[in-house]
């Protein structure tokens, strides 16, 4: 339920007939269940009659609250107070003070405006645990990206582990291939002639006789 009080202190203003509307505060925060107050003010001077008419921007004409005061006030500050106890979710919105001056002059002013939020305490609690993941994923990125440096540490040196035997093994492989031709080079080299092997002899070096043929006559038993 909205309340509205009126009140008047007895502060001089300026020049006669000038009147300036202020809403405070200009955003108002609330958890729901809690109560909230709004002030508009204004400075009058000489009015005879005064008109304040609260309102919320999305309510229609019948929904609006109202207040009027009435009476005689020369050169104060005029302060007209609304208060929502218990605050609840569909309060929300955006409140306005509009101030008439009837009597001397009609003179009308609308204040700027006071923006209420309300919130949950769900919703409270869910800001706060967003914000509890957020600190805490900052607070593994250290260690995340000495673990991945460890993991491709260790990748690079079971790749060559693995490269060492495969490169030992073609060494034995290309020995063994190469064994049989070795073999067969020095087979080559015996020639058979009329029932004899002859093995060609080296060639002497220079300064030394030349050295025919050994002829090997195999036995036949």
């Amino acid at each position: 339920m909205l309340q509205v009080f009126s009140s008047f202190s007895s502060q001089p203003v300026g020049s006669s007939g000038a009147f300036g509307v202020r809403q405070t505060p200009q955003t108002l925060d609330a958890l729901e269940g809690d109560s909230v107050t709004m002030i508009c003010s204004w400075e009058q001077a000489n009015a005879n009659r005064v008109r304040v008419v609260w309102r919320r921007a999305d309510l229609p004409l019948p929904e609006q609250t109202a207040v009027v005061q009435q009476g005689r006030q020369d050169s104060m500050l005029a302060q007209s107070t609304l208060s929502i106890p218990g605050v609840a979710l569909k309060d929300a919105g955006t409140y306005y003070c509009t101030v008439t001056m009837e009597i001397p002059e009609f003179q009308r002013e609308e204040g700027s405006g006071t923006s209420l939020t309300v919130k949950t305490d769900e919703h409270y609690a869910q800001g706060a645990s967003v914000e509890e993941v957020l600190i805490f994923i900052v607070r593994c990125l250290p260690f995340l990206a000495l673990l991945t440096a460890v993991f491709c540490l260790c990748r690079i040196e079971a790749k060559a582990a693995d490269r060492a035997p495969e490169s030992s093994g073609r060494e034995e492989e290309n020995e063994a291939e190469n064994e049989p031709a070795t073999s067969l080079l020095e087979a080559a080299d015996a020639e058979v002639v009329g029932g004899r092997i002859v093995v060609p002899c080296p060639t002497p070096s220079s300064g030394q006789p030349e050295t025919e043929n050994e002829t090997i006559t195999p036995v036949i038993s």
